[in-house]
């Protein structure tokens, strides 16, 4: 929805925090829960990240957790006529 160049979310069965196992750990808890933990991978410019990151903080507010961190694009994209298939994605460091 926001023209993110990739995303993927895995969902997962236990969530650790600073303080104990998070909500959707019914390992520990004994239930289960519709907040399961995830962990969102995006990949693009970071300009995007950064402004999707605001948006992210304002809607989780302390919860969960963050990091930014540059990669190197080896391979993006499918083919296309015009066989530019990275699109708007910045140049690599």
């Amino acid at each position: 929805q926001r023209g993110m160049a990739g995303a993927t979310v895995f969902k997962t069965d236990v969530g650790f925090g600073h303080t104990e196992p998070k909500a959707g750990s019914s390992h520990f808890s004994g239930r289960v829960s519709d907040d399961v933990p995830v962990i969102i991978e995006i990949i693009d410019g970071v300009h995007k990240l950064e402004s999707f990151a605001q948006e992210a903080r304002q809607l989780l507010g302390w919860r969960g957790l963050m990091a930014l961190f540059p990669v190197r694009v080896l391979h993006y994209g499918e083919d296309t006529a015009d066989g530019d298939a990275a699109r708007n994605l910045p140049p690599n460091p």
